[in-house]
């Protein structure tokens, strides 16, 4: 738990670029004429906000290896459930409320 919430583990991630794209969009929601891009928020977390210190180093960059590792474990189950899902509209073959086959609505 404790290596989970370290400050090197938090900066890795919150410099990580899943949470830089939901704080690109909070930031578009408070400005919508501003147009930002993840990158300029990094930049600006790195430079003005985030201690000099969780970002530099071996034990920084421990953590980025870890948020990185993390995050390419969730993407590739993502990926796998895509592929399990039903890529067809046959899926709605039996629900309810679904039309059988060769059956117009409105016609018996």
């Amino acid at each position: 738990m404790r290596q989970a919430l370290n400050r090197f583990t938090l900066a890795a991630l919150i410099l990580s670029d899943s949470v830089l794209d939901v704080l690109r969009r909070e930031v578009r929601r408070i400005s919508p004429s501003i147009r930002v891009e993840s990158e300029e928020i990094k930049n600006v977390l790195a430079g003005d906000v985030l201690k000099r210190e969780v970002l530099e180093g071996e034990k920084a960059e421990v953590a980025r290896k870890q948020v990185a590792k993390a995050a390419g474990k969730a993407l590739r189950v993502s990926k796998s459930e895509e592929e399990t899902a039903p890529q067809s509209g046959d899926e709605m073959e039996g629900a309810v409320g679904a039309q059988p086959k060769g059956i117009v609505a409105g016609r018996q």
